[in-house]
């Protein structure tokens, strides 16, 4: 063979063995991609069956999320599970509500709830228990109520009827009564004629008498004059009656407060004609020249206090200014310089002594044996018999401080 050919068939073969080198890969190829291809289909069917498993298990979790969502709700949207947010907000108000800060979690609010539900619930057990104990006493309340009601206007009806009898019984002897006043009134204006007349007599008889007592008067009045150094006061008028009304127990006088009136001070009211008592009168207000008085005693009511009357006061003096003298262990609740101011205030001149310028002896509280406590007499004390003596007007001083109105 020549060496064209030589190495035309070494080429041959070397591509022999090339092409089997190929093969050879090809095949090793083929079976190494066909054991890699059965390996990756089972991968893949591993991977498909592990696919399906998750989808399975991610379906449950779905289905259970969502059964949970519907059964705890707040729900929101379109993909029907329960909006986190919203469920933690609700827990704390929920936890709030209960009295569990720290309850932020289903599984601890429950529990926190229910006992808390529980406790309501036996407080209100015991609350219906006494809403239905209060609703007993209310009604047994009642009950008595009612029968007290019942009882009150049995009552009424019965005072309401006597009321009535008495009323009526009232009306007849009102009716009776009126019949005796009218039938006393014509008696009593019969009898005031008579008394009128009467008066009348007496009046013009006591006129006589006047005239011969004054003429007395006059005459005593000389002696006195010549058994003292100082004139006495008489028993005469002190003033008159301006004016007076019985019916409303008021009077004037003709005494003011420059005769040294006082309010407080108290006279005595004679007739004018006969001396005849009439009444006493109480000095209430002061004017310069008159004074207005109320009338404490009406004395006779067939012969009133009127205009004209004559007015007397046992320790007043119109016309000088009265001497008086002290004589006692105390004066009440005054001290023996407070009766003499006072005394000073109505005109009275209060001496040391008893003297002949002297005209009452004023009797405060009586002296008291030390050894006995007994009273002892005003009559063994040398100023009581002075007095006696010189004939001086003896007062208490409860009657001098009545006159004077102090």
């Amino acid at each position: 063979m020549t060496g064209r050919n030589r190495g035309a068939a070494q080429v041959s073969v070397m591509w022999v063995i090339a092409l089997c080198v190929i093969l050879v890969f090809i095949a090793l190829f083929a079976f190494t991609s066909q054991q890699s291809a059965a390996d990756w289909n089972e991968s893949q069917v591993q991977a498909l069956a592990d696919r399906d498993t998750a989808l399975a298990k991610e379906e449950a979790a779905r289905k259970s999320h969502a059964d949970l969502s519907q059964g705890v709700g707040f729900i929101q949207g379109s993909e029907g599970y329960s909006v986190l947010n919203a469920l933690k907000a609700e827990l704390g108000a929920a936890a709030s509500v209960f009295g569990v800060p720290d309850a932020n979690r289903v599984e601890t609010l429950l529990p926190a709830a229910t006992t808390a539900y529980q406790k309501v619930l036996v407080e209100k057990r015991d609350l219906e228990s006494t809403v239905a104990q209060l609703r007993n006493d209310l009604q047994a309340r009642n009950t008595a109520h009612q029968a007290a009601i019942r009882d009150k206007d049995g009552r009424i009806s019965e005072l309401s009827r006597s009321l009535e009898d008495t009323t009526t019984s009232l009306n007849n002897r009102n009716i009776d009564l009126e019949r005796q006043r009218d039938s006393l009134r014509q008696q009593v204006s019969d009898y005031d004629s008579q008394v009128s007349i009467l008066n009348t007599r007496i009046q013009d008889q006591e006129r006589a008498h006047l005239a011969d007592r004054e003429v007395r008067q006059q005459t005593n009045q000389i002696l006195a004059t010549k058994l003292n150094k100082v004139e006495r006061r008489t028993d005469t008028a002190d003033g008159t009656v301006l004016t007076a009304s019985a019916s409303l127990k008021k009077a004037w006088i003709d005494r003011g407060r420059l005769d040294r009136i006082v309010p407080g001070m108290e006279f005595a009211v004679h007739n004018a004609a006969n001396m005849a008592r009439k009444g006493r009168i109480k000095v209430v207000n002061v004017e310069d020249k008159r004074a207005e008085c109320v009338i404490t005693d009406a004395g006779n009511r067939f012969d009133p206090i009127g205009e004209d009357d004559l007015i007397l006061n046992a320790m007043y003096d119109p016309s000088r200014q009265p001497v008086a003298v002290l004589l006692g262990n105390g004066f009440g609740s005054f001290s023996q310089t407070d009766i003499k101011n006072k005394l000073k205030e109505v005109g009275i001149l209060v001496a040391d002594k008893v003297s002949n310028e002297a005209d009452y002896l004023v009797l405060g509280t009586p002296f008291f044996d030390e050894e006995t406590g007994e009273v002892i007499d005003w009559a063994s004390r040398d100023e009581y018999r002075q007095a006696v003596e010189n004939s001086l007007t003896i007062v208490p001083l409860r009657d001098a401080m009545a006159w004077l109105g102090l």
